[in-house]
Formats: C-alpha cells, sequence, structure tokens
C-alpha cells in the first residue's frame, strides 16, 4: 500500500480541510479508521472493494464517496483485483455535521476533489482549494435540498475559497435565478460591501499573507487571481497606501525593530 497525506492547519469556519490525501491499496489489503475527530469524505478514483461500518458492509466503486462521521471507525478492503485508488479530505467546520445527512455511500458524476492533484502547493492555497470543493458538495448534495445556504452566505464563503480565480458576478446571479442588482444591494446590506468590493478586499488580506511568506508581489498576483500585475499592485495600493514591495519592507523591518534579539544588542 503507498500513501500520501498532509495536515492542513486551516481556519475556515463553514467548512475547514484539516487534512487530505491518496492512497493505492493493494487487492485484499485491509485499511482501517479508527475515532477520527472530523468528518472524512473519501472518493473511489479506481477499482473497487468494500465499506464497513456500523457492522453493515456497503460494495464501493469507482466514482463512489463514503462518509466517516466524528468519532466513528470503519474500515475497508480493496477487491482481490486490482488495487484500490482513493482520495479524501478530512473536515470540520458549522456544516460539516449536516453530511450526516448524507448516506454512508453515494455516487457523483465527476471527482468531487479536483484541488487533490497538487498536494505541495502553498498550505493557504490547498485550504482554500479544497474548501471550495466541499462546498460544491454541499451545494450540490445537502444546499438545494434543505435550503439553508442563503445566496449572500454562500457568496461569501465562495470568494473566501475561490478568490485566486476568476469569478462573475452574472454567473451567480443566474445560478440563484435572481436579478443581479437585488443579488448586489442585498449582499452589501449584509455585508458592507459590493461582491467585487469583498473579491477585492478578500485577495488584498490574502496577498499580505504571501508577502510576508516571501513571494514577490508577481507571484503574489498569479496567486491571488490577477492575471496583470498591474492591477494587484494598483489595488493593493489602493487598500493599503502603499506598494506591495513598499508594505513588505516595512513589514520586515518591524519585525526587526521588534525582535528580542534587536533589542538586547
Amino acid at each position: 500500500m503507498s500513501q500520501f497525506q498532509v495536515i492542513i492547519n486551516s481556519k475556515l469556519t463553514d467548512l475547514n480541510p484539516v487534512v487530505a490525501g491518496r492512497c493505492l491499496v493493494d487487492p485484499d489489503h485491509i485499511q482501517r479508521i479508527e475515532k477520527i475527530s472530523y468528518t472524512l469524505l473519501h472518493h473511489v478514483r479506481k477499482g473497487s472493494g468494500t465499506y464497513y461500518i456500523n457492522d453493515r458492509a456497503y460494495p464501493i466503486k469507482q466514482g463512489d464517496c463514503y462518509v466517516t462521521l466524528p468519532g466513528g471507525s470503519a474500515r475497508f478492503i480493496s477487491d482481490n483485483i486490482v488495487p484500490l485508488e482513493l482520495e479524501w479530505v478530512g473536515f470540520t467546520g458549522q456544516l460539516s455535521h449536516d453530511f450526516t445527512q448524507l448516506p454512508p455511500v453515494f455516487s457523483v458524476s465527476e471527482p468531487p476533489f479536483p484541488h487533490n492533484k497538487n498536494l505541495d502547493i502553498p498550505p493557504p492555497m490547498l485550504a482554500a482549494g479544497l474548501a471550495s470543493d466541499l462546498f460544491h458538495l454541499y451545494y450540490t448534495f445537502l444546499g438545494t435540498k434543505k435550503k439553508r445556504l442563503d445566496y449572500v452566505e454562500y457568496i461569501s464563503e465562495y470568494i473566501r475559497s475561490h478568490y485566486m480565480e476568476k469569478i462573475s458576478v452574472e454567473e451567480f446571479a443566474r445560478q440563484f435565478g435572481i436579478d443581479r442588482r437585488h443579488m448586489s444591494a442585498q449582499f452589501k446590506k449584509k455585508t458592507g460591501f459590493s461582491i467585487q468590493e469583498y473579491l477585492t478586499k478578500t485577495r488584498i488580506d490574502e496577498s499580505m499573507s504571501y508577502l510576508t511568506q516571501g513571494y514577490s508581489g508577481k507571484e503574489v498576483a498569479k496567486m491571488c487571481g490577477y492575471s496583470d500585475a498591474h492591477n494587484f499592485y494598483k489595488a493593493f495600493k489602493k487598500y493599503q497606501g502603499q506598494r506591495p514591495s513598499a508594505w513588505k519592507e516595512r513589514q520586515v523591518m518591524l519585525t526587526e525593530a521588534n525582535s528580542p534579539l534587536k533589542k538586547e544588542s
């Protein structure tokens, strides 16, 4: 059996990824899950086998997902023909409990975790990408049925998870079947920002974290959804009063000034 897993220290509110990975389970090999502290969602990329939980056996095959809930223990076994190729995301958050309403095994028409393909990207980007995958699953299997997810909450969370991608206000209006002007007015009434302002603010907030990690302005622009670095510099200066390079230099100076070693010398 081969396995690759990463621990994610994110702090998202609604759907918060804490672990992700993928593995190849050899034929007839048994893998166990022991009393986890988060909701764990597996997806079968290839192969088939059996998932055991609560003394019940569920056959699993390519395209299936299966859920293990917090505090639960389970096991799965690959069949005796081909390896079982799996990917998974473990998550917490205010909406994670709603996944208890899903059946133990359900099928998806397309891979649910496209951001699981590259687990060695910067942790903030990985967390945001996986959160967007989970949010899409939530909206597909739970949100439209329960009507609990109002569009202002959905758009806010979507932006926080997809800020590095191209985002269209028109697409939101089409998706919810409402007038764009009404949707925008309600969003601003609840958040204090227009949708575009909220997107820009989110991108600039995230960019500051990347800048302090040592990434260049051009790298950060791309990581935060700006195809043109000039537009990023312009937006950053509008919100912070200075260009990214100047802001970054100031943060370094402040850090050095507050360093215990600096004070002792």
